[in-house]
């Protein structure tokens, strides 16, 4: 699914990268992420997401990581990458906690991590589902998380708030 910020139309294409384009249609550049591929072969499946001046990708898939990218130039700004991103196929959400900060939040077999999303680094965790992979997107409102899977290995539900620190 692509994003846009009004000017500009981004894309996440697996190992091809993620690209820009104008509203007429015309590249603005493109950035490899990473040309790996996932266990199962599935490849990618998150969208990108836009916060402020950052295209952030999740390349589960191709690099197991998360990727900030000036959004003007395709330039990378930050890379988080962890073994704990190669089974997730869930876009991250954007949770405004107050004025002053938003949480990047995502889930990820066995935990939901909330990061800065101006620098990929961890802010929160937590312990969730005992699942193998996660394939769902997290869903936010009021402040709270949600995630449900299912799956070998485990599954169900948990809710839990998000703006903490450390293990939640």
């Amino acid at each position: 699914t692509p994003v846009s910020d009004g000017e500009r139309v981004y894309v996440f294409f697996g190992k091809t990268g993620a690209l820009a384009f104008d509203r007429q249609g015309k590249q603005l550049w493109k950035h490899s992420v990473g040309t790996e591929s996932d266990p199962q072969g599935w490849g990618s499946a998150s969208s990108p997401i836009v916060y402020n001046d950052l295209l952030i990708v999740t390349a589960s898939a191709e690099s197991e990581a998360l990727v900030g990218l000036n959004k003007l130039t395709g330039e990378e700004v930050w890379r988080q990458e962890t073994s704990g991103l190669n089974a997730v196929w869930g876009t991250p959400v954007l949770v405004r906690i107050d004025d002053e900060r938003t949480d990047l939040v995502i889930a990820v077999p066995e935990e939901i991590w909330g990061l800065n999303p101006a620098t990929g680094k961890l802010r929160w965790y937590c312990e969730a589902l005992g699942v193998r992979s996660f394939c769902s997107s997290v869903v936010a409102h009021g402040g709270v998380i949600y995630a449900v899977e299912s799956g070998p290995g485990g599954g169900g539900g948990i809710a839990v708030r998000a703006g903490g620190k450390g293990d939640l």
